[in-house]
């Protein structure tokens, strides 16, 4: 029996480039122009320092609560209402079902947000479930996530791919013993020739995906 963990964000759906901008909504949100380089800024400071950020460099008053509403707010439209699948990744979905293929979502998104673009897109019919942090109590990050998704899905870890674009989700697969497929999005090409090296598959694109190899 074989079976596939497919990651959602910058996998399946076109969604990044919105995460990786929520800074820069945030700032023009205001009525204020964004400077380029409060996005390497930022990235070295955590979350509960954030407010203090934007209120010290754009003279804002704004709270952790203010940041936080305006982000989950930002992320339910895309999610309710715009994020679209990667071009390809229907039809594949479609013929891995058709095979038989057990098929889930493990994705580091909140569940509350996930399951709007997963309904809405029509992946339902093709997931036996969806795993997120809230519904395991673990971080994806975390190498139990994943043997959670694996066990539940219910096929042997040597015949259970991993789809994803993130480094760490194909070395938490190869330590489990499942099998690899890196997937490339924008946002992991500094991670690129990593995520060759650990892929059994490389997909630039799902066009690329011969489903008889699975």
């Amino acid at each position: 029996m074989k079976g596939i963990l497919f990651d959602l964000d910058g996998t399946l759906i076109d969604s990044m480039h919105v995460w990786q901008s929520l800074d820069k909504y945030f700032v023009e949100s205001r009525g204020l122009v964004y400077d380029p380089k409060s996005t390497e800024e930022l990235k070295a400071i955590g979350l509960n320092e954030a407010p203090k950020y934007f209120n010290k460099v754009y003279g804002m008053n704004i709270t952790l609560d203010d940041m936080m509403d305006f982000m989950y707010e930002t992320l339910e439209s895309y999610y309710s209402e715009k994020f679209e699948l990667k071009p390809g990744v229907y039809d594949k979905l479609t013929e891995l079902h058709d095979m038989g293929i057990k098929m889930c979502i493990t994705t580091a998104t909140d569940s509350s947000l996930a399951l709007k673009a997963i309904d809405r897109l029509g992946l339902s019919k093709f997931m036996q479930f969806t795993l997120t942090p809230d519904i395991a109590g673990l971080e994806k990050g975390e190498l139990e996530f994943f043997r959670i998704a694996r066990s539940r899905l219910g096929t042997e870890a040597h015949k259970t791919y991993v789809f994803d674009d993130a480094l760490y989700a194909l070395e938490n697969a190869v330590k489990l013993g499942m099998i690899p497929v890196g997937v490339e999005d924008f946002t992991s090409i500094a991670e690129q020739r990593a995520l060759r090296k650990i892929s059994k598959i490389y997909l630039e694109g799902f066009h690329q995906l011969d489903v008889n190899r699975i």
